[in-house]
C-alpha cells in the first residue's frame, strides 16, 4: 500500500491493490493512523482496492470473484505479489 500511495500522487501509474480476506478484515478494523493515511491517499488519487469478501461498509474497497480478478490482472500491465 505505501508503494502505491506513493507513486499514485505522479499522475503516471494507476495502481490497482486487490487484498486478501484476512488483509481486508484488517484494514477495516485499523486504528492504524499511518495506514488510514495510505488508505485516504489512495482513494483520493482514484485508486481501485479490491477483495473477495463482500462489499465493505465505508464503500472504499468493492468485491469481485476469481473471474473479476483474473481481468484484472490480465488488464495490468505489471503485477506484483507480496
Amino acid at each position: 500500500m505505501r508503494i502505491a500511495a506513493g507513486v499514485c500522487v505522479w499522475g503516471k501509474v494507476r495502481p490497482t491493490i486487490y487484498f486478501t480476506e484476512a488483509k481486508s478484515i484488517t484494514l477495516c478494523k485499523s486504528e492504524d493512523k499511518e495506514l488510514s493515511h495510505y488508505i485516504d491517499l489512495l482513494h483520493e488519487n482514484s485508486v481501485d482496492l479490491f477483495t473477495r469478501l463482500p462489499e465493505m461498509p465505508s464503500g472504499l474497497i468493492r468485491s469481485t470473484d476469481e473471474a473479476g480478478l483474473a481481468k484484472l490482472i490480465e488488464s495490468a500491465d505489471i503485477v506484483l505479489r507480496f
